[in-house]
């Protein structure tokens, strides 16, 4: 093999390589992303009370979930707090979620996932709450999410099905805020309560 050839394959191979490369980046980095809002009757601490300082207890104001409890200490709830939900009673359908980031000044704070029963890419999926005040006693409450699928190609199709989920939550949240009535999978009352703010 003379020094031309061994240079030409050494070229192809780096261009190889690095289109390779290049396209395992693209497809890391395609997420898909929605958001949902609603607008809770309460002060943006109390709100943020029961989300975050009460992080074990997402059972209180979730319609898909049994039940739920920190795996950490719950004591201290900040970056690193873990809690695991249950989505029915036997508990084999779980998820495994940690705080992943906190900005109380500015009442933000970033959810990643741990272990999940779902085709979730654990990796790459986010879930970002955001809480605004708009007067001393309402506060709009933000949730983005950005996620992938395992497989891929079925992210769209999930879509949807998380937009209606995420909506049900902010609803239990607004409900349970409000009036302290738990929702829950527990207490079968999440679709009377539905059609009473759809009236």
């Amino acid at each position: 093999m003379n020094i031309l050839t061994a240079t030409a394959i050494l070229t192809f191979g780096i261009i190889a390589l690095t289109v390779k490369t290049g396209f395992a980046q693209g497809r890391t980095k395609k997420l898909r992303s929605f958001e949902v809002s609603n607008i809770v009757n309460a002060s943006v601490d109390s709100v943020w009370k029961i989300m975050v300082d009460n992080f074990g207890d997402v059972a209180a104001y979730t319609p898909n979930i049994h039940h739920s409890h920190c795996t950490t200490d719950s004591t201290i709830v900040g970056v690193g707090t873990e809690r695991l939900c249950t989505f029915n009673q036997k508990g084999n359908k779980y998820l495994r979620e940690e705080i992943e980031f906190m900005d109380k000044d500015n009442y933000h704070f970033r959810v990643k996932f741990n272990t999940i029963t779902q085709p979730l890419n654990t990796d790459l999926s986010r879930v970002h709450i955001y809480l605004s005040p708009l007067s001393p006693g309402q506060t709009k409450v933000r949730i983005l999410m950005d996620y992938r699928t395992k497989p891929a190609f079925v992210g769209g199709l999930a879509k949807g099905k998380f937009i209606n989920i995420f909506e049900d939550v902010l609803l239990g949240l607004k409900h349970y805020t409000e009036t302290g009535e738990r929702v829950n999978a527990g207490t079968g009352n999440f679709g009377k309560i539905k059609r009473q703010y759809q009236r």
